[in-house]
């Protein structure tokens, strides 16, 4: 905020990555092991790469949602609100995609909203480069149940009302009785 209280600049960072077992990795672990064709949702690497971002959300943001400390929290949930709805969506009007491969490091698209300015191409890079590092996701026959039932038990975690241990216990349940149901 400026002197006179207008927003002067604003971040946003989402805590939910498109795959769930993103968090996982960050340990070295796997929700589906292709090997044994076994899941491994509950392994206890997953359980401490969940308990890590759990941490880190609550030891810096204090709430999950907003920075601890946060002069203006009211204004900070509308913002985010506001990011992750309408923001989202005007992104995905536009046709926005980041660049995945890595020759196409650095070239901006001319779909991108102007937002970027001059830092456009410097963006570009830095989405393929990390793209470069990207996992491959072990995709199986109930792995978008997966995915949701992930989502759900994270917010359990997140929201302090189920431990990453005891989460991650009941989506390998869930999970594996989706798996014999579908075969």
């Amino acid at each position: 905020m400026d002197g006179s209280g207008a927003l002067k600049s604003a971040a946003y960072t989402s805590c939910f990555p498109r795959h769930n077992a993103a968090w996982f990795w960050i340990n070295g672990g796997e929700a589906y092991n292709v090997d044994t064709g076994s899941l491994t949702i509950n392994d206890p690497k997953n359980i401490e790469g969940l308990q890590t971002v759990i941490n880190y959300a609550w030891n810096v943001y204090g709430d999950i949602a907003i920075l601890k400390g946060s002069k203006n929290p009211a204004q900070a949930y509308t913002f985010v609100e506001w990011m992750a709805m309408k923001g989202n969506l005007l992104w995905t009007k536009a046709g926005v995609d980041t660049n995945c491969i890595m020759r196409d490091a650095g070239v901006v698209r001319t779909e991108w909203p102007k937002i970027f300015g001059d830092k456009a191409a410097e963006l570009a890079k830095w989405w393929a480069q990390s793209a470069s590092l990207a996992h491959p996701v072990q995709n199986f026959p109930a792995y978008s149940f997966m995915n949701d039932e992930l989502a759900r038990v994270f917010d359990l975690a997140f929201h302090k009302k189920a431990t990453a241990k005891d989460a991650l216990d009941e989506a390998q349940k869930n999970v594996d009785e989706e798996i014999k149901k579908t075969g």
